[in-house]
């Protein structure tokens, strides 16, 4: 985060469970959302700072929503979670999370085969 944007670190515990810098994620955003819709919907939340990736791709959209203040981003990720932008249509949904998106792995998923007992016919059979 930018300077002006940083918050100073606590002593003891945070004030939220999950949410622990004044920063969203934002994710799976249709490109033709700009940063003024986004402005729009987070209003009542403010001050904050999109930071959208945009690779003119018709790709969907994902970045991050600075807050200045931790109790913003708290509100924000409260009211407005699953909410449509406004003035979109069709409807948007908001996907916020105070997580980073993850990353599909490349790695096959494993199947557990127990051992057979000769009653039951092998895994993959």
């Amino acid at each position: 985060m930018e300077a002006d944007y940083q918050v100073q670190e606590q002593d003891g515990p945070h004030d939220h469970p999950i949410l622990h810098e004044p920063l969203l994620y934002i994710s799976n955003l249709p490109p033709y959302v700009t940063d003024e819709n986004i402005a729009m919907a987070f209003v009542t939340c403010g001050p904050f700072r999109p930071k959208i990736t945009r690779d003119g791709s018709n790709n969907p959209l994902s970045g991050t929503i600075e807050f200045r203040f931790p109790e913003k981003a708290e509100k924000a990720l409260a009211t407005l979670q699953s909410r449509p932008l406004p003035g979109l249509i069709p409807p948007v949904p908001l996907v916020l999370s105070p997580y980073p998106p993850r990353k599909p792995s490349n790695t096959p998923a494993t199947t557990f085969c127990p051992p057979t007992t000769g009653q039951t016919p092998p895994c993959g059979v």
